[in-house]
């Protein structure tokens, strides 16, 4: 007892000069520095996961599309096909959706839609029944932005973490968007980002080409 309680008193540098103390202390240190290096690495791993990137988009076609434009959507959806295509002038735009043989034709008016009807009037209807095979905030040339500028790019390829899309998810899993400068074509991979809400779904998919950017003049054809 008398000899634990002396080894107790011992200062540090007296602590030092012993062999077997030194050795307690030099392993003591060496813990605390890996555990800090441990630490250190930690944030600096989580806070780069959780910065956004901001690619730079300006001096692209991507750039230069706003709200004159027109444009060709390929959808597919599994086996499924569904095309959209039309104008956007300011906040009007028009849509002639093909599915399979079938055409039929809406207009936008600012937030308001409307359907051709057999009798050539346009009647009101809603975004929902537009776009009922994916939302139109998917195709939403904004929207799109933002996803280029969250991801990693390489190349013409744009992977964005779904993580990084839905807000509390933890998962790994990315979309890919594939940039055409020359063809001004927009290719998208929207798969693992559906599955969240469709675990069936094995394809989604979407294709858009803009032409006449900031050349439109009417919306008539």
């Amino acid at each position: 007892m008398e000899e634990k309680n002396a080894k107790k008193k011992l200062s540090l540098k007296e602590r030092w000069k012993d062999k077997r103390e030194r050795a307690k202390i030099e392993l003591m240190l060496y813990g605390i520095f890996f555990l800090v290096i441990i630490i250190f690495a930690r944030i600096s791993s989580s806070m780069s996961t959780n910065i956004p990137k901001d690619n730079d988009i300006n001096n692209t076609f991507i750039d230069e599309i706003t709200d004159n434009y027109q444009y060709d959507i390929d959808i597919t959806i599994d086996n499924n096909k569904y095309k959209y295509s039309g104008k956007k002038l300011g906040n009007n735009m028009s849509i002639t959706r093909i599915v399979g043989t079938k055409e039929e034709y809406f207009y936008q008016m600012n937030d308001k839609y409307y359907i051709l009807d057999t009798k050539g009037n346009y009647i009101l209807t809603t975004a929902e029944d537009i776009y009922p095979y994916i939302e139109y905030r998917y195709l939403n040339i904004n929207n799109i932005k933002q996803f280029i500028k969250l991801g990693t790019k390489n190349d013409t390829v744009y992977s964005v973490k779904v993580s990084d899309i839905v807000l509390n998810n933890n998962s790994a899993d990315t979309i890919t968007l594939t940039v055409n400068e020359e063809d001004k074509n927009i290719q998208i991979d929207y798969t693992n980002l559906f599955k969240i809400d469709n675990s069936n779904i094995n394809k989604a998919e979407v294709n858009i080409k803009y032409s006449n950017i900031n050349s439109i003049n009417s919306l008539e054809e």
